[in-house]
């Protein structure tokens, strides 16, 4: 949940511990156009040494991308899925709000199976 819609050139991140070899799957809906990416880790240390946990997820080198697309709401049949396989051990999903405006509605799903 957002406390405010994204607005034009902005984005959300989220970031997550994942299984290596991990099929992940969502969708997306949203009235503005986006540029969704999933890229993924396999850091076991931060840069600092530490070991990794909620506090320092988000600076891991998400070097790898799994997936992007540029999601376009007039073509949601052809750009409103995610599909993407990882090799990796954390995974960052990012959506960028590529329109002109803020989104009055943005949903962003994706879940993982491990094979």
């Amino acid at each position: 949940m957002f406390k405010e819609p994204i607005g034009p050139g902005q984005f959300v991140i989220g970031c997550h511990d994942a299984q290596p070899f991990t099929r992940f799957y969502g969708s997306v809906a949203c009235d503005q156009p986006l540029d969704v990416s999933l890229t993924f880790s396999n850091d076991e240390v931060d840069d600092k040494g530490n070991p990794i946990n909620d506090g320092n997820l988000g600076e891991l080198h998400y070097d790898a991308q799994g997936a992007r697309q540029l999601y376009d709401p007039a073509k949601q049949e052809q750009t409103g899925k995610i599909f993407s396989m990882i090799f990796g051990r954390w995974i960052r999903i990012e959506a960028k709000n590529i329109g002109n405006e803020a989104p009055t509605f943005l949903r962003l799903y994706v879940r993982g199976s491990v094979f």
